[in-house]
């Protein structure tokens, strides 16, 4: 039979080292348990990523002169589906680096 030994400096330091993170809502306190709304709230970073490829690079929505609604519209549905095919470019690379158990260094700063 095996012992469990716990390092309680060693767990009290990483726990100092986790931090904390804060969710607000909207929405009424009977519409959810908190573990619910954590839950929902996991994946924002997916979101939030695609907002910005948009602003910064490789998909710059810089500032430009476009004089008409339709070419705004044009050109951020142009934009929305070049998010789509690299998050999807993305995860398709990173799903068959996972399978083939490899690793791909140096191709991105993020």
């Amino acid at each position: 039979m095996s012992t469990l030994h716990l390092d309680s400096q060693a767990l009290a330091a990483r726990i100092a080292r986790l931090g904390w993170r804060a969710y607000v809502t909207k929405a009424p306190a009977t519409e959810g348990r908190l573990n619910d709304v954590v839950l929902a709230y996991r994946g924002e970073w997916r979101i939030e990523h695609g907002f910005h490829l948009r602003k910064g690079s490789p998909l710059s929505l810089a500032p430009g002169y476009l004089t008409t609604t339709a070419h705004i519209r044009g050109l951020l549905c142009l934009l929305s589906r070049a998010v789509r095919a690299l998050t999807l470019i993305r995860y398709t690379v990173s799903q068959s680096l996972h399978h083939a158990d490899e690793t791909l260094t140096g191709s991105s700063p993020v």
